[in-house]
C-alpha cells in the first residue's frame, strides 16, 4: 500500500516567522478530524499553543509550537481559547503542492478564538492547514512544512561524528600542580565569535572569582587566541529585549575574624530563631564534617549577622544598544536558603558564595532559567529539617534578571539502594526544554571530598508541567560529573559528563527519555601512567586525568563543540602540560525504511 504524504501549510497573518518554542502540556484540548476520519488534529492552549496530527492512529507531527511573531507583539504565549467552533464545508482548495484530489474537496474546520488572535485548523483528506491571524489583516504565508507519514517499519537512525581535537591553551605540567589549574572551561558564544574561560588557579570556594584566562575563535573552533579579560561581560545571556547578562563567578568571604559560639551554647534550649550580633556566628543549625579536617557549619541565611544576610546575585548587564556593562545585584527568592561556612584546621572560615553556577537559558516562556545547587548540607524546605546532603535548585526571572525565584527544588533523599546514603547529594546539574514541552534536568551526585570516591551515579528528573512538579530522579548513568546538556537547531539534545573517562550521548525521542548508547571519548581507566614522572600510587585525580568538567556549546544547526581538560596532553616537544581542548560533535538524524 502506498504511503499517504501529509501536508502541513502553516500561514501567519502579519507574521515575521514561526517561533520555535516547546509547549508545556497545561491547558485544554480541542480536536478536529478530516472528512474521511484518517486524519485527526488536535490544539492544546494553555501556558504555550500546540499541534498534533495523526494519520490512521500514527502520530506524524508531534505537538508542534504555534506561535507568532509580529512588529505588534507576540502571540500564542499563554493562550487560553475563549470559544471555539466547528464547521463543514465543500469548497475549493489548493494546497502548497499538489495533492491527488483537487478542485471541490469537503473539508472540516475548527475555529478557536483567543484575546488578540485567531487559530484556523482545516481538515480536508490529504491536508491539514493552520492559520493563525492577528486582529489587524495582510496575510503573509510564513512556512511550508512537509511531513512524511511514517510506516510501522520506520525508524530514526541517530549517527554521532567525532570530529579533530584543537588546543585551546596548553598550561603547566600536572606535577606543578594537580587540581584546580587549567581546568574547568566555560564557553559562551558572541555572534560569529566562540569564546572560553580556563581557570588557572586552585579549586577552591575561595578563588572562584579568581581571575581566569580568556580565548576567542572566530573559524568555529579551529584556532585560538587569548584575549583580555573585559570579553566576560559581553558572553552573557541576550535577553528577549536585547539586554545581554552575565552572573560573574563569586569568591567566599573570609570570616575568620567572626566568633563562633561557644559550644556550651549548643543546648535544646538555644534559640535557633535569634539572628547572630555582627561578628559573631551562631550555633549552627546542622553540621558536616569533610575529609582534610574541614567541618561546615550550615546556617539558616537569615540567623547570619546582617553583614551576611546577603539574598542577592552579583549580575553584569550590558543594555540593549550599549557596550558597557552595568554592574546590578539581583534579588534572589530562595526559601529556606543556607549558607554554609568552610572552617579548615588552620582555623580559617570561608562563608561560601551562592552565585549560580549553572549555564542560565531563556525559556519557551522568555524568563530566564538557571539551575543552583545549596550548600555542603542544607535546611530542608519541606519539613524544616537539617539534611547533610546537597539539594538541587531551578530559578526563574520573569523581569530580565532583575529578581528571580525558585521554580524547582529536588532533594536528595537517602534511602541506602537507590540513593546511597554516602554521597554528596544533587549538585551540579542542567536541565533542558524538549520538543514535546517536558523540561528534563539531570543531577551529579558524587562528591569527593565528602565520600572519598568518584563512582556514583548521575540521574534524571522530568516535568510535564513547566517545572511545577518532577518525577523522581531516576539513574541516568553509573558515573558523572557536571552533567551539560545543549540542544541544536536541528532539533537534537546532546548531554556530556565525565569523571572517571569522558562521555557525550544523544537524545533519540521527543520526551527526553530514551539516549543512545554514549560514545567514550576518553577512556575510564588509570591513565596516570601518561604523565611525565611514574606514579607508584596515583590518587584519583592523576588516574582519571582530567578535570572532569566538560562543557558543550551549540556550533552550528548540526554539530556542537566539546571543551574538556587533558591532563596528560603533550606540546611540541612531548612534555605532558594540562591542557584545554575542543572537538566538535556532528549529529546526523535520518529516517529509516526497512523493506
Amino acid at each position: 500500500m502506498e504511503e499517504k504524504i501529509v501536508r502541513v501549510l502553516f500561514v501567519v497573518l502579519m507574521g515575521l516567522g514561526i517561533a520555535s518554542s516547546a509547549s508545556t502540556g497545561l491547558g485544554a484540548t480541542y480536536a478536529v478530524e478530516s472528512p474521511d476520519k484518517k486524519l485527526r488534529a488536535t490544539v492544546e492552549d494553555g501556558a504555550r499553543l500546540t499541534f498534533t496530527l495523526k494519520a490512521d492512529g500514527k502520530t506524524v507531527v508531534d505537538q508542534r509550537p504555534l506561535a507568532l511573531k509580529t512588529e505588534a507583539g507576540a502571540f500564542g504565549a499563554n493562550a487560553t481559547a475563549l470559544s471555539n467552533e466547528m464547521s463543514r464545508a465543500d469548497a475549493p482548495v489548493k494546497p502548497v503542492i499538489d495533492v491527488k484530489k483537487a478542485g471541490s474537496t469537503p473539508y472540516n474546520t475548527l475555529t478557536l478564538y483567543f484575546m488578540d488572535f485567531t487559530l484556523g485548523v482545516r481538515m480536508c483528506d490529504e491536508a491539514a492547514t493552520c492559520r493563525l491571524s492577528a486582529p489587524s489583516g495582510k496575510g503573509l504565508v510564513v512556512e511550508d512544512e512537509t511531513f512524511e507519514r511514517a510506516s510501522p517499519q520506520a525508524s530514526t537512525v541517530t549517527r554521532l561524528t567525532v570530529g579533530e581535537e584543537r588546543v585551546v591553551v596548553r598550561g603547566i605540567r600536572p606535577e606543578e600542580q594537580l587540581w584546580g589549574a587549567y581546568q574547568f572551561p566555560r564557553p559562551f558564544r558572541i555572534g560569529d565569535r566562540l569564546v572560553v574561560s580556563v581557570h588557572i588557579t586552585t579549586d577552591s570556594i575561595s578563588t572562584y572569582g579568581a581571575a581566569a584566562r580568556w580565548f576567542e575563535s572566530g573559524d568555529a573552533g579551529q584556532t585560538w587566541k587569548e584575549v583580555d579579560a573585559s570579553v566576560a561581560y559581553a558572553c552573557g545571556l541576550r535577553l528577549s529585549n536585547g539586554d545581554r547578562v552575565y552572573f560573574p563567578p563569586e569568591s567566599g568571604i573570609d570570616v575568620s575574624k567572626y566568633r563562633l559560639a561557644p559550644w556550651g551554647q549548643f543546648t535544646p534550649g538555644y534559640d535557633f530563631s535569634m539572628q547572630a550580633e555582627e561578628g559573631t556566628l551562631p550555633v549552627p543549625d546542622g553540621m558536616t564534617c569533610w575529609m582534610g579536617g574541614t567541618t561546615i557549619y550550615a546556617y539558616l541565611a537569615g540567623r547570619l549577622p546582617p553583614s551576611l544576610t546577603k539574598t542577592e546575585w552579583a549580575l553584569q548587564r550590558i543594555p540593549a544598544g550599549q557596550t558597557q556593562p552595568v554592574s546590578e545585584f539581583a534579588q534572589v527568592d530562595w526559601p529556606s536558603l543556607t549558607r554554609v561556612v568552610h572552617v579548615e584546621s588552620n582555623g580559617r572560615k570561608i562563608l561560601k558564595s551562592i552565585f549560580p553556577r549553572g549555564n542560565p537559558k531563556l525559556g519557551p516562556d522568555g524568563a530566564i532559567w538557571v539551575s543552583v545547587f545549596s550548600g555542603e548540607g542544607h535546611i530542608n524546605p519541606e519539613n524544616g529539617q537539617y539534611s547533610p546532603y546537597y539539594s538541587a535548585e531551578i530559578f526563574r526571572s520573569e523581569d530580565n534578571g532583575r529578581t528571580f525565584r525558585r521554580r524547582a527544588h529536588m532533594e536528595y533523599e537517602a534511602d541506602g539502594k537507590t540513593y546511597p546514603y554516602k554521597s554528596g547529594g544533587f549538585s551540579d546539574s542542567d536541565f533542558a526544554f524538549m520538543p514535546d514541552g517536558s523540561i528534563i534536568w539531570l543531577f551529579r551526585s558524587n562528591w569527593f571530598s565528602s565520600t572519598g570516591r568518584e563512582w556514583d551515579p548521575m540521574y534524571l528528573a522530568r516535568s510535564t508541567d513547566g517545572g511545577a512538579t518532577w518525577t523522581k530522579p531516576a539513574r541516568f548513568s553509573d558515573v558523572g560529573t557536571l552533567p551539560r546538556l545543549c540542544t541544536l537547531k536541528n532539533g537534537a539534545t546532546l548531554v556530556c559528563y565525565a569523571r572517571p573517562g569522558m562521555f557525550v550521548s544523544v537524545c533519540e525521542n521527543a520526551a527526553g527519555t530514551r539516549w543512545c548508547e554514549p560514545l567514550m571519548l576518553m577512556e575510564a581507566g588509570d591513565r596516570s601512567r601518561l604523565g611525565n614522572v611514574k606514579i607508584e600510587t596515583p590518587i584519583f585525580h592523576q588516574w582519571d586525568g582530567t578535570g572532569g568538567n566538560p562543557e558543550l556549546i551549540p556550533r552550528d544547526d548540526n554539530s556542537a563543540l566539546l571543551f574538556y581538560s587533558d591532563f596528560y596532553y603533550p606540546d611540541e616537544k612531548g612534555i605532558k602540560r594540562k591542557t584545554i581542548l575542543c572537538k566538535p560533535i556532528t549529529v546526523e538524524r535520518k529516517v529509516h525504511h526497512d523493506n
